[in-house]
């Protein structure tokens, strides 16, 4: 499998849920995610690359194996000097692949995702590609106001929320997705507590994030 898209879309997630469905079906008989990044696979010298993925693929063995950033195998394999080290690590991939276990999952932005299976038949032949995309200023408010339950003050609504959301710049929300809410949450974490006022015996762990601790988030996030 091939997963394509920006950050914080949920590769991973979907990687796991995955991962938990097979192993549901009796479709592996591992419950285990390996993870790694294509700099883990490449050695220093030639010929070493294929052992080294080799042995870290096969560690997944009756499981999952997530390859993140896949794509950097491809910036490897078209480099002067050390050319034929990406190649070397595709090339044993596409080995280990059919041999069906573990499920490869490989993982990256969308578009050098692309370039990586379009300069390599073989592998893009292998693979089933699944594109993510950027999530909707309502989902992310969703999401906001799902992982703010604990946090949020109760009369903060899901349009409120989705205010907070849109205020935020549109290349930062591309850039972030999902991560995006958990920076928000923490930075207005940060403006409650430069906002109590401790001679009110005020207590920190009982003051809710109110909408305008999030909106100042939001600004310092925007003008970062």
């Amino acid at each position: 499998m091939a997963f394509l898209g920006p950050p914080g879309t949920g590769k991973t997630t979907m990687a796991y849920l995955i991962k938990d469905i097979f192993l549901e079906a009796k479709l592996i008989v591992r419950d285990f995610m390996g993870v790694a990044s294509a700099a883990d696979l490449v050695a220093e010298y030639d010929g070493q690359t294929r052992v080294k993925t080799r042995t870290a693929v096969n560690s997944a063995i009756g499981g999952f194996f997530f390859l993140d950033e896949a794509y950097a195998l491809n910036v490897n394999a078209s480099a002067s000097g050390k050319g034929t080290m990406g190649k070397e690590a595709l090339d044993e991939l596409m080995t280990l692949m059919d041999n069906g276990s573990p499920v490869i999952i490989l993982a990256g932005y969308q578009e050098e995702m692309t370039k990586l299976l379009k300069s390599n038949p073989g592998l893009q032949r292998r693979v089933a590609k699944f594109n993510f995309s950027n999530y909707p200023v309502s989902t992310l408010a969703t999401i906001l106001k799902h992982k703010g339950k604990d946090c949020l003050d109760e009369h903060i609504e899901l349009n409120d929320c989705k205010d907070v959301v849109e205020t935020v710049r549109e290349d930062i929300r591309a850039a972030f997705n999902a991560a995006l809410i958990e920076e928000i949450l923490t930075k207005a974490n940060m403006v409650r507590l430069r906002s109590i006022s401790y001679k009110a015996n005020d207590i920190p762990s009982k003051i809710m994030l109110n909408k305008a601790h999030l909106m100042s988030a939001v600004n310092e996030i925007n003008n970062a």
